[in-house]
């Protein structure tokens, strides 16, 4: 995956097949936008490159859904109306009784089972698999995925169908964190560990500063804590405490001053030899999309 995210590499159809398909697509996705190695020459669609012009800055309570790695995650607006609306009909969804899927081209949604609760939820088919008669599906309410049997899968009424997904993606603003998180003791793992204890199942707000393709890009901020604890704005605490570095490169236009200032942060974890920072570590600077002040050299879930 850190090739794709470089741009080394680009995916293919079977990457449609894999249970991380939708991953895939975001690192791809990251080297696209900053015109990395393959990237560098390729015209890219207009709704992959541009940013959204309509799209207006908002500051939203979010529920963080799923963590991809320690600097992008699903997360829905806990306000958004018609999330509560799918979730109510959802409940209602008679599954078993329901007509099921007779054909399954990539991009229909349907009804599925979450195995871990047994309740049904709205999933998007990213690609069969290898075994006959399985296909690989994408959560669209909360952004995991999963493998399930083609008989297992329903039809939904029209209308839900077609309703767009509630979970969206948000990149930290500013942040670069290794995308091999499956490692417990690499750099990726600490990272993803280190952003879920800050997030996850924990009231947090997002100033969604600006949105280009799928994703958005935030900063995020803890509540005060019930003892008196001090907000956090995880953007600048994943840098300070070398978690993540800091990436010039992604992200559209609008956001390149809320980068530059968050310059300061990792500066403290760099004087500080602290994570990714630290002597000996083998997160070499030139080998990712992160900081490139350094040398000025251009390199190219799971529903909760």
């Amino acid at each position: 995956m850190q090739f794709l995210q470089q741009g080394y590499a680009r995916t293919v159809g079977a990457a449609d097949r894999s249970a991380h398909a939708e991953q895939l697509k975001a690192a791809e996705q990251t080297a696209k936008d900053a015109k990395l190695n393959l990237w560098q020459f390729v015209k890219e669609e207009a709704d992959d490159t541009k940013d959204d012009e309509e799209f207006k800055e908002e500051t939203v309570a979010i529920k963080v859904t799923e963590l991809t790695n320690g600097n992008t995650f699903w997360f829905q607006n806990a306000s958004d109306p018609t999330f509560e609306s799918v979730e109510q009909q959802m409940r209602e969804f008679e599954g078993d009784n329901a007509v099921a899927l007779t054909t399954f081209e990539k991009g229909t949604v349907c009804a599925g089972v979450f195995q871990n609760d047994g309740s049904w939820h709205r999933v998007r088919i990213v690609g069969r698999t290898k075994n006959e008669g399985e296909q690989r599906v994408f959560f669209i309410d909360y952004g995991n995925t999963d493998i399930m049997t083609n008989e297992s899968l329903k039809q939904l009424p029209e209308e839900l169908a077609n309703t767009p997904g509630c979970a969206r993606q948000g990149v930290l603003i500013g942040c670069w964190a290794p995308i091999d998180n499956k490692k417990p003791n690499n750099r990726g793992a600490k990272a993803l560990q280190r952003l879920t204890e800050l997030i996850y199942q924990h009231p947090v707000t997002a100033k969604i500063e600006a949105k280009q393709g799928q994703n958005y890009f935030v900063t995020v901020l803890t509540e005060e804590g019930e003892n008196g604890e001090a907000a956090v704005n995880v953007n600048q605490e994943l840098l300070e405490t070398g978690f993540v570095k800091l990436d010039t490169k992604k992200g559209p236009a609008a956001v390149a001053p809320l980068v530059a200032e968050l310059a300061q942060f990792q500066d403290k974890a760099k004087a500080s030899q602290i994570g990714v920072w630290e002597l000996g570590s083998a997160d070499d600077e030139e080998e990712d999309g992160g900081d490139r002040r350094a040398n000025g050299r251009q390199k190219g879930g799971k529903k909760k």
